[in-house]
């Protein structure tokens, strides 16, 4: 991230984002980092301390906000409650940050919230806007990654690779199958925390947007509309696009998505974009067909396509952090800004 100073100062001479969220943020120090480049004045950045695990990897995955409106509350929602403090911090002057228990206790579709789920921070503004940033559960099967490993190992030693370690990989496997399932119910069960969470911030009439990295897709066959989940069959282990015929007889086995939208959790339906889906829109009062009817809108872009566009030949990458940018305006009118990476609800 040093390396990229001057991107970051550009990013917001360029865009000149209202609100940034950062996702896969090395604590305080990766937010400071950015907020001290973006070249603005007045500011505060709230950052999350929610490592369960206090270890270096984990510590690289906290979420933070930046925001040129100021903030007027910050409460950090964690799986286990630890009583560390911190504060807010920048040019609009130190705020509190409250902990509270971000659990799924209650919610009978979705598993129990613990282990070494990641959770969220409620950041409020003083315009009104509520943001909560998330960073779901990795895509990652560990199932496949071992396997393909070992087959990669073996080869490198020239020794003969399994006829059956060859078939898993071609084919999938239980274990596979087992590690994709368990991924979806970690971030199902995380994002109904949240929902839940976001539902009162939506009640208590703030617009709500729930933005950063979901770690998922709307591809056909993975995402669902309903907690009925399809039989989940093996396939083969490689980078490449959820083949839909794997889900059989029945609905998506991840429904991250459709616990925010349809809604299969609460009240409130939220609406959402991701660059796949540029055009729709959301505002603070939002129906199924995406249609508006309020005074304040948001529209979000994509930051990290922006600074990998300005990446210099031997500059460091970003660091694994990921941003999402958006300015906010009041708006009188049915005028509709486009979001990119996150929901909005009401």
């Amino acid at each position: 991230m040093l390396g990229r100073q001057a991107d970051f100062a550009g990013l917001d001479a360029e865009l000149s984002p209202d609100v940034v969220v950062m996702v896969e943020v090395i604590g305080r120090t990766g937010a400071e980092i950015v907020a001290n480049h973006l070249g603005r004045s007045n500011y505060h950045v709230a950052g999350s301390d929610l490592s369960v695990p206090n270890t270096a990897a984990h510590e690289g995955l906290e979420v933070a906000v930046i925001s040129k409106i100021p903030m007027i509350r910050v409460t950090e929602y964690d799986v286990k409650l630890d009583g560390r403090t911190h504060e807010v911090f920048g040019s609009f002057g130190g705020l509190q940050v409250a902990e509270e228990l971000l659990t799924s206790s209650g919610l009978s579709q979705v598993q129990p919230t613990g282990g070494n789920d990641r959770g969220t921070l409620r950041v409020d503004l003083a315009n009104g806007l509520t943001i909560f940033p998330v960073n779901l559960k990795s895509n990652i099967n560990n199932a496949c990654s071992d396997a393909t490993d070992a087959n990669r190992a073996l080869e490198n030693m020239a020794i003969d690779v399994p006829a059956k370690l060859t078939t898993a990989i071609a084919q999938g496997f239980a274990r596979q199958v087992d590690a994709d399932k368990r991924n979806a119910a970690e971030r199902e069960r995380v994002i109904a925390a949240v929902k839940v969470v976001a539902d009162k911030a939506t009640a208590e009439g703030r617009t709500t947007i729930i933005a950063g990295d979901f770690n998922t897709s709307l591809e056909q066959g993975k995402a669902g509309s309903a907690f009925a989940d399809c039989n989940l069959q093996p396939f083969e282990c490689k980078k490449a696009p959820f083949p839909a015929a794997a889900c059989v007889a029945g609905d998506g086995f991840d429904d991250t998505f459709a616990i925010l939208t349809t809604p299969l959790i609460g009240a409130s339906a939220f609406t959402g974009a991701g660059s796949h889906l540029q055009g729709h829109r959301f505002c603070r009062r939002c129906n199924r067909s995406h249609g508006c009817a309020g005074w304040r809108s948001s529209r979000f872009q994509s930051a990290d396509a922006w600074l990998q566009r300005r990446r210099r030949p031997g500059a460091d990458r970003l660091g694994g952090e990921s941003l999402s940018v958006a300015r906010v305006r009041s708006l009188r009118s049915r005028d509709h800004l486009r979001p990119i990476n996150g929901f909005g609800g009401s």
